[in-house]
């Protein structure tokens, strides 16, 4: 008997096959991300990447990997289907990133995508491994407005950053915590460099109802298809 979502809910084995059936749709890849990453909750960062989470792959595109799962599930918490996309999510993203949203038009459109939500998504990485997730206290409309307007970002000396860092503590950007984990990571180590990656969060779910019926019917493939294809065009791109 085939698992679907009426019979298993959101388990993982039914994630992996309606991921499978995309991949078939799609022409994409499916990889596997073993480690570490963050997402908001309603008010703090949550782990995501405590177990091997599998996703749709975008090589070289401001969005390169498409997430699909559920928020955490509880008894006041039915499950819910979750898409995840994180535009700009590397320096080369948040580069062409910024440069697709630049006019009015284009970052209006991002800023008010219906059903989705879009937070941001502040981190700190070397090579391509993220180490801080920042807390930022800025709008999501400030943030990107701060950082489209030139804000610097990308890799920075220890110096550079540790300065920059601190004013931008004072002006909310990111927290006293966040500043005491940027101190702590040179420390630590022999870095001399981090990189500042200003990336999004963009999400939007689904209830478990509409899931169902929408799998019912055959639907719901080419509803998740559908829905990415608004996000995407928000900086130019096509699934």
């Amino acid at each position: 008997m085939n698992c679907t979502f009426n019979l298993c809910g959101g388990s993982s084995e039914v994630l992996e096959s309606l991921l499978a059936t995309l991949v078939r749709e799609t022409g994409l890849e499916k990889q596997v991300e073993t480690g570490s990453r963050k997402r908001r909750g309603s008010r703090k960062w949550v782990e995501t990447g405590s177990k091997k989470r599998s996703f749709l792959f975008r090589p070289a595109k401001i969005a390169e990997r498409v997430f699909i799962g559920h928020p955490s599930i509880s008894e006041s918490n039915p499950w819910k289907l979750q898409v995840e996309l994180y535009p700009a999510d590397t320096v080369t993203q948040a580069r062409r990133f910024y440069r697709a949203v630049a006019d009015a038009v284009a970052k209006e459109a991002f800023l008010s995508l219906e059903e989705w939500k879009v937070e941001p998504n502040l981190h700190f990485s070397f090579a391509q491994t993220h180490l801080i997730w920042a807390k930022t206290g800025l709008e999501t409309r400030e943030y990107l407005d701060r950082f489209s307007d030139g804000e610097p970002y990308g890799k920075m000396s220890r110096g550079s950053l540790l300065s920059l860092a601190a004013q931008w503590e004072r002006e909310g950007l990111i927290m006293a915590e966040d500043l005491g984990e940027i101190r702590n990571q040179f420390k630590k180590t022999e870095m001399k460099t981090l990189n500042v990656v200003p990336g999004f969060f963009v999400s939007r779910e689904w209830d478990s109802d509409t899931v169902i019926a929408l799998e019912e019917r055959g639907e719901l493939e080419e509803c998740i298809i559908d829905a990415l294809a608004t996000p995407l065009a928000t900086w130019r791109e096509t699934l």
